[in-house]
């Protein structure tokens, strides 16, 4: 145990003296954070639009008035026909067009139901499909208030009802930021450990410490743990970060959160060993490093929801331990869910996490005979 201990004080040392190390670890997260989470989102506001009202009646302009006046969208144009608010999606001068056809307050006062068109620039499909949503809610929104004005009726006959848990207002921020320090987490353990065991290869000092008294298992140990240790800390900032820049909630325990980071840690600092079994230079362990996080970064539900993606690609994902513990952050974060509501995450975390650990300690110690 002495000896596991004075390799980690070496370690930390070692570290401590490395002020790029340090920034990386620290200062690099915060930025990332800080730039993602404002950069990364999925919300939509001031959509440029335009309208083309062929009807030019009372009702129909209340209709426009009521774009102009929503903070979603930015009416711009005002095309005199659907020739030219064609036009204007195909130049890039609206993302989102509303055609009202004539007649259409004739038809209204008949009790018939006329249809607005919408038009989307659909070339960015998320985003086209989000501002499609938006404009029929708008419009949906005020067929009401037009039934209730002319025929004096509250409400639908069946009107549905919305009730959003977890994250009312639909905020793309409560749902990014912590997948964005589960990923963080990733990166940099994985990265410093693989690179701070080939760098002491590429030096000599490796083999200075084979030949002390230091056992394979305990120079191991020594070597990880610190990493592990920093890794935690710089989790634990990455959070509190996000709480004070963002304002992200936190409903869950934070003893289930550290408790679950632990584990994950075991998947990222095996990762770093393993990379460093196989990597004979820094520059070749780090993009061993890059190309595994980039794998499970796009693979972990992150950047696209794994509903979507293939069959096939969807039990790749099985495989990935970020996949669980991205789900399983969010979930304590935003739900406030508990162990026992996490347990197909977290067995699953020590299964993968176990295997990959062992695998690479046992690739460690062959290269190291």
């Amino acid at each position: 145990m002495t000896a596991i201990l004075s390799m980690m004080i070496k370690e930390l040392r070692q570290i401590r003296r490395d002020r790029r190390t340090l920034v990386m670890l620290f200062l690099m997260p915060i930025i990332q954070i800080v730039i993602m989470g404002h950069a990364i989102t999925t919300d939509i506001n001031h959509l440029s639009t335009a309208i083309t009202d062929l009807d030019r009646t009372p009702l129909s302009r209340s209709i426009t008035e009521s774009f102009v006046h929503s903070k979603l969208f930015d009416v711009l144009e005002n095309p005199d026909n659907p020739k030219d608010l064609e036009l204007t999606l195909r130049r890039g001068a609206a993302s989102v067009g509303i055609l009202i056809p004539r007649g259409f307050s004739r038809q209204v006062y008949r009790g018939e139901s006329p249809s607005i068109a919408i038009w989307i620039d659909g070339v960015d499909s998320n985003a086209g499909l989000i501002a499609g949503g938006y404009a029929a809610s708008l419009l949906l929104l005020k067929s009401r208030q037009l039934l209730h004005d002319i025929a004096q009726i509250e409400s639908l006959p069946a009107e549905p009802r919305f009730k959003i848990l977890y994250n009312p207002q639909l905020e793309s921020s409560l749902y990014m930021i912590p997948g964005i320090v589960a990923t963080l987490l990733v990166m940099m353990t994985s990265i410093m450990t693989s690179m701070a065991i080939v760098r002491e290869r590429e030096m000599g000092t490796l083999e200075q410490l084979m030949v002390t008294p230091l056992r394979k298992i305990e120079l191991m140990v020594g070597k990880l743990v610190p990493f592990m240790i920093l890794g935690f800390v710089q989790f634990m900032a990455a959070l509190l970060a996000a709480k004070l820049i963002f304002s992200i909630p936190f409903v869950g325990s934070i003893f289930d959160l550290m408790a679950v980071a632990v584990i994950f840690l075991l998947t990222t600092l095996g990762t770093g060993l393993f990379v460093s079994t196989i990597a004979s230079t820094q520059q070749q362990a780090q993009f061993f490093s890059w190309f595994f996080n980039m794998f499970t970064m796009l693979m972990s539900g992150f950047f696209f929801p794994i509903a979507n993606m293939p069959i096939l690609l969807q039990r790749v994902t099985l495989i990935n331990p970020l996949r669980y513990f991205m789900e399983a952050v969010r979930d304590i974060i935003l739900k406030g869910a508990t162990w026992h509501d996490l347990l197909p995450q977290i067995t699953a975390l020590l299964i993968l996490g176990s295997t990959l650990f062992f695998t690479a300690a046992f690739r460690f110690n062959k290269r190291m005979e």
